[in-house]
């Protein structure tokens, strides 16, 4: 089978195993993907807030800095990890 009667198929198969459906509500865009990846980075950013925010008051968070070069693409990066222990010793 050539590609095209492949792709036909393979649309005739979800038919008959999904029935019908709104093709504009199962494929993202990018955009969409974009918007659903700054949500998600904001969330995680904000707990992470709250949950450091009291290591950083009392001074028991380290902080590093990592500054490389790639070499394959002469590109400069800046790392900066933190690093903190629960005071309940908690993961």
């Amino acid at each position: 089978m050539g590609p095209r009667i492949c792709l036909l198929q393979t649309c005739v198969d979800f038919g008959a195993k999904y029935g019908k459906f709104d093709l504009a509500e199962t494929l993202y865009t990018r955009k969409t993907v974009s918007r659903a990846t700054a949500s998600m980075a904001a969330e995680v950013k904000a707990a992470l807030i709250v949950r450091l925010k009291p290591m950083v008051e009392d001074g028991t968070v380290l902080l590093t800095v990592n500054m490389y070069t790639d070499d394959y693409r002469k590109q400069a990066y800046l790392d900066v990890h933190a690093v903190w222990i629960e005071r309940d010793y908690s993961v």
